[in-house]
């Protein structure tokens, strides 16, 4: 998204991938007394690869500046006589940290994004469209497991409470000798053992957790 942003592009922006995740980012030395970016001083030198962007941010700030387009390596600028400060993407602030660097502000949130050219949206709208929706399985179904135990009949309404799933679990009844009924329900992998444990103790057994590939809402 930053690159589209960057380079001004007309398209459309289809879906964010929730990937890449990053931030970009105003930037000073850690030794620097600037923690705002009012306190920055008129006519600095910012080291950027978003120039654009970064000219943009502070003229809304109403900040002169001057900008220092680099190619990359932008975070050593300000050590080089460079830049007094820089704007750069951060992701995990890693980066800034071994370069004793310190975040002021934020100028966007960007990911990776699915896009489309406008005149090839329109004429292919119908392909896009299942390109959309296949990868929104995929992300939907993310952080999700599919659910499968056998139950006995007298315990179906609390299983029901248990793991309600995505519109209710699914039932059905099981030939066995003692009334027992098949549950299967979709449920966020970081609560799949708090619920085992839980229908166990209600007399669930015969227990599967299985992966899922797509979820189509």
């Amino acid at each position: 998204l930053d690159v589209v942003h960057e380079a001004n592009y007309d398209v459309e922006l289809l879906l964010n991938l929730n990937f890449g995740k990053a931030k970009l980012v105003v930037a000073v030395p850690e030794n620097s007394r600037i923690s705002s970016i009012e306190e920055i001083p008129e006519n600095s030198k910012v080291a950027t690869q978003f120039p654009r962007l970064t000219k943009e941010f502070f003229e809304k700030k109403d900040k002169k500046i001057e900008v220092v387009t680099v190619s990359g390596a932008t975070e050593i600028s300000p050590h080089i006589g460079v830049a007094d400060l820089i704007v750069d993407l951060k992701s995990t602030g890693t980066t800034l940290k071994m370069n004793k660097l310190k975040e002021i502000a934020e100028i966007l949130e960007t990911s990776a994004y699915l896009i489309a050219n406008k005149k090839a949206f329109e004429s292919k709208k119908s392909k896009i469209e299942e390109i959309i929706l296949a990868l929104k399985s995929v992300l939907f179904a993310e952080g999700k497991k599919l659910l499968m135990m056998n139950v006995p009949k007298r315990a179906l309404e609390e299983i029901k409470k248990i793991m309600p799933g995505m519109a209710g679990p699914t039932v059905s009844e099981v030939a066995a000798e003692e009334p027992m009924v098949a549950v299967n329900a979709v449920v966020n992998e970081s609560e799949v053992y708090t619920i085992i444990n839980k229908a166990k103790k209600i007399g669930a057994r015969d227990i599967l957790v299985l992966p899922i590939e797509r979820i189509i809402p």
